[in-house]
């Protein structure tokens, strides 16, 4: 029965950084298994699943189902740039929403270390001999020699018509985000990088593409995350343990950044419920140091599924 009620039953995140001995099937398989033991289940159960990745090629879903085992369901290969991952966990989650079944599978994976500066592919080595190429018969790329199609220089472009459109919009505030962003890296034992930047910091460094110096452009790295989905029926079947260690509910994460978007106070809450249903996972840390400096004196309340506030 088609429902828009979908939970997170299990998660897992593989350590960011460069993993020269393992390649897009290791990383992905260790995510994935790890998934579905944080859930409670096991690959047979699954309905559905949708795999990410960019630089590798075609059919990672059905090369991880290799690795995992293939139990006949259909696996969906996904390719959405920077928001391949969001891309797999959305068909999942359709699946799951119009009662095609009841349980899901998402899981992104890549290896970007030492892939160097990525760009939109219209940039190429002109050589010795310029010669029209392509749809425009342009003798060199279409946006110009030194090109801003590379990523820092596509989302700065993206940035400052931002600016444009809706103004009052400064340098100060993009490096604002990326002060926010090394924060959380801080507190995250599974990030690539684990050093928080001050906000003169973020703007004194080096220029990449404005208003993007280099702490707010994403270094390449190697890595994996894999969510276990579930509808609302099969969930009030689980035990009660599966039931307490639910992670949130999507269509609330569907509603941030639209026009229902949540307050900022309540997306620490959601924060604080998620910590509540892990209290045995790093993410309660990151609660406990972060709230207090963000809402001082303000109590949140954590709670647990099938449990009281």
């Amino acid at each position: 029965m088609a429902s828009n009620d979908v939970y997170i039953l299990g998660i897992y995140m593989t350590k960011f950084g460069k993993h020269s001995d393992r390649d897009v099937l290791d990383l992905g398989s260790e995510a994935i298994l790890n998934a579905l033991k944080d859930a409670g289940v096991s690959m047979k159960d699954m309905g559905v699943m949708a795999a990410g990745q960019l630089m590798g090629g075609v059919g990672i879903a059905q090369q991880l189902q290799k690795q995992i085992g293939q139990t006949g369901i259909p696996a969906y290969n996904v390719t959405n740039a920077c928001a391949t991952g969001a891309t797999a966990m959305r068909v999942v989650y359709m699946s799951i929403a119009s009662g095609e079944c009841d349980y899901g599978l998402a899981v992104g994976v890549e290896k970007l270390a030492g892939a160097g500066l990525l760009a939109g592919g219209s940039r190429a080595d002109s050589g010795d001999t310029w010669k029209p190429q392509g749809r425009q018969g342009a003798i060199v790329p279409t946006d110009g020699l030194i090109g801003t199609d590379t990523m820092p220089g596509t989302f700065a472009q993206i940035g400052l018509e931002y600016g444009h459109r809706y103004g009052g919009v400064t340098f100060e505030d993009f490096a604002k985000i990326s002060e926010k962003n090394h924060s959380n890296s801080a507190l995250n034992p599974l990030a690539a990088y684990q050093k928080v930047f001050t906000l003169e910091e973020i703007m004194n460094d080096i220029m990449i593409s404005y208003p993007n110096t280099r702490p707010m452009c994403s270094a390449n790295c190697d890595g994996a995350s894999a969510a276990v989905v579930v509808s609302a029926a099969k969930l009030k079947t689980l035990s009660l343990e599966q039931q307490r260690r639910l992670l949130c509910e999507l269509p609330s994460l569907r509603r941030v950044g639209t026009r229902h978007c949540l307050q900022h106070h309540d997306l620490l809450q959601l924060l604080a419920d998620a910590a509540g249903a892990r209290a045995d996972r790093c993410l309660w840390r990151v609660v406990r140091q972060f709230l207090p400096r963000v809402l001082p004196g303000r109590s949140i309340r954590l709670r647990r599924w099938g449990g009281n506030d």
